[in-house]
């Protein structure tokens, strides 16, 4: 629970407006990494007038990342690039798994 309080608290902070651009400008960025679910993205992006540019990732469940690589404008639409790639950290197994204690081999019958 106080992950996750940590992670609205550190988005709160990451959000904001600059007065330079004239009140027209916001950014933002987040990440979560939790051990315990596997659960490993982030996201972060910037607005200026109209103009918005970003990118996310998210490790997927076979252990490949994806990364999406956006822009969108009034003139030139939404437009994205995918990549997917192999993960460069490695993704720990849930706790409490039916399988995560067990070592598996082959059995000899007598």
């Amino acid at each position: 629970m106080a992950a996750k309080f940590f992670v609205i608290a550190m988005l709160a902070a990451a959000a904001h407006g600059s007065a330079i651009h004239g009140g027209d400008y916001s950014s933002f960025s987040y990440g979560v990494a939790d051990p315990h679910t596997g659960d490993v993205k982030s996201q972060h992006e910037t607005r200026v007038g109209d103009n918005v540019v970003g990118q996310y990732s998210l490790l997927e469940s076979d252990g490949h990342r994806r990364t999406v690589d956006y822009a969108a404008g009034p003139h030139s639409g939404f437009n994205a690039i995918v990549r997917r790639d192999p993960a460069v950290i490695a993704h720990a197994a849930p706790r409490g798994h039916c399988c995560s204690r067990r070592t598996f081999g082959v059995r000899r019958s007598r």
